[in-house]
C-alpha cells in the first residue's frame, strides 16, 4: 500500500469507538513504522542488519570466530524477529487487497465491509498481548534447553553472548506468540467469510480465488522460515528433533493454505451438484418428451427437442469441468514448489554428504 493509504488506515484504527476492539501492540508498532520518514519496508531489513551486527560483534568480542567473519546461523537467529514482523505486516496488506478483489462476491453492506476490513488487518489488543506473554513464558521455561543447544551452534557461553541470546530469544518468542494469534485470527475470519457471506456463482469464480492468495502466501512465509533454519544450520538434518520440527512446519503450512478454503470448497461442491442435478432432470424430461413424440409419430417436431438436448448436454459437460477448489492452478503450483523443492534439495544434499562421508 502507499504511504497515504497506510496513514488513512492508521487513522481509521485509532478511532476505536467505531470498531469492535482496539488495535494490538503489533498494529500500533506497525503504525509507528509507517510514520517513519522514507519507505516503511526499509525499516525491517535495517533492523535485521542492526541485530545481526550486534550478535556478530558480541561473538567477535568473545572469540567465537575471527573478526571480519560471521556465522550464517547466528545472523539468521538475529533477523528472525524483523522477518516475522515484516511477514505479519505483509500479510495484512495481502489480506486488504484480497478483500477488495473479493468484494463482488461479498454479500454485505459498506459498513459491514469496513468492519471486515478492520478485523482482517487488525489483531485485537488483549488476545495478542496474552499470546505474546505466553510466548515469553515458553521462552522462560525452555531456557535450560537453549543453554544446552547454544554451544552446538557455536554460540559463546560467556555472559555478554548469553545476555544477547536470551534477550533475542525472549523477544523472538513474544513476536512468535503474536504471529500465531495473528495468523489464526486472520485465517479463521477468511473461513468465516467464505462459509457465510460469499455469493457463490460457478460462472464467475474469479472473486472467490482472492483469499487463496492470502492463505498460500501465509503458508509460503512459514515454509521460508522453516527452511532458513536448515539452510543456516544444516546439522539439524542429522537431528531427529530438527527433522521432526521441519515436518511439523511443513504440515502447518499445508493446513494454513487449505483449511480456510474448505468452507467455500464445500459450498462450491454443493452448488455444482445442484446445477448438475437440475440439468440432468431437464435432460431426462427432454428425452422423455422426445420418446413421447416418436411414439405418437410426431417426427416433424423432434428437431427442436434435439437442439434442446444438445444444449443441455453442453451445459452438463461445462458444469462437470468447473473446479470447486478456490484457487488458480498457478497458486497451487507455487505452493507445492515452495513446499517440496527446498526439502528435496536439502535431502539430496544430506544423502550425498552421508554417502561420501563429508
Amino acid at each position: 500500500m502507499s504511504k497515504e493509504a497506510n496513514s488513512a488506515l492508521a487513522a481509521v484504527k485509532n478511532e476505536s469507538k467505531t470498531y469492535p476492539y482496539p488495535p494490538s501492540w503489533l498494529d500500533r508498532f506497525t503504525e509507528w513504522v509507517e510514520r517513519l520518514p522514507g519507505r516503511s519496508w526499509v525499516f525491517y531489513p535495517v533492523l535485521g542488519l542492526v541485530l545481526a551486527f550486534v550478535v556478530t560483534v558480541v561473538q567477535w568480542r568473545d572469540g567465537s570466530y575471527p573478526i571480519g567473519t560471521f556465522d550464517a546461523f547466528h545472523v539468521w537467529f538475529a533477523i528472525q524477529i524483523p522477518y516475522l514482523l515484516a511477514l505479519m505486516r505483509y500479510l495484512d496488506g495481502v489480506a486488504e487487497v484480497a478483500l477488495m478483489k473479493f468484494r463482488p462476491a461479498l454479500n454485505v453492506s459498506e459498513a459491514e465491509y469496513a468492519e471486515l476490513s478492520y478485523r482482517l488487518t487488525t489483531a485485537p489488543a488483549r488476545p495478542t498481548l496474552l499470546c505474546s506473554l505466553a510466548g515469553v513464558t515458553v521462552a522462560v521455561l525452555t531456557l535450560p534447553m537453549v543453554l544446552h543447544l547454544l554451544p552446538l551452534f557455536g554460540w559463546s557461553t560467556l555472559p555478554p553472548a548469553l545476555v544477547t541470546a536470551y534477550g533475542l530469544y525472549f523477544l523472538l518468542m513474544g513476536v512468535a506468540g503474536a504471529l500465531v494469534y495473528h495468523t489464526m485470527q486472520q485465517l479463521r475470519l477468511v473461513s468465516h467469510i467464505y462459509a457465510t457471506q460469499a455469493l457463490v456463482n460457478l460462472f464467475d469464480l474469479s472473486p472467490l480465488y482472492a483469499f487463496s492468495g492470502l492463505t498460500s502466501q501465509a503458508a509460503v512465509g512459514l515454509i521460508i522460515y522453516n527452511y532458513l533454519w536448515f539452510a543456516t544450520a544444516p546439522e539439524l538434518l542429522s537431528q531427529p528433533l530438527g527433522i521432526g520440527f521441519g515436518v511439523f512446519y511443513a504440515v502447518v503450512a499445508a493446513v494454513t493454505f487449505v483449511w480456510p478454503l474448505l468452507g467455500i470448497h464445500r459450498r462450491l461442491v454443493e452448488e455444482k451438484q445442484r446445477l448438475i442435478r437440475e440439468c440432468s432432470q431437464r435432460l431426462a424430461a427432454t428425452i422423455a418428451e422426445l420418446h413421447s413424440r416418436v411414439d405418437a409419430g410426431e417426427l416433424h417436431s423432434r428437431d427442436q427437442l434435439h437442439d434442446t438436448m444438445a444444449g443441455l448436454e453442453i451445459e452438463w459437460s461445462a458444469l462437470t469441468r468447473i473446479p470447486t477448489w478456490p484457487w488458480q492452478p498457478e497458486t497451487l503450483r507455487v505452493f507445492i514448489t515452495a513446499l517440496l523443492l527446498p526439502g528435496a534439495v536439502f535431502l539430496l544434499q544430506f544423502v550425498l554428504q552421508r554417502a561420501f562421508g563429508q
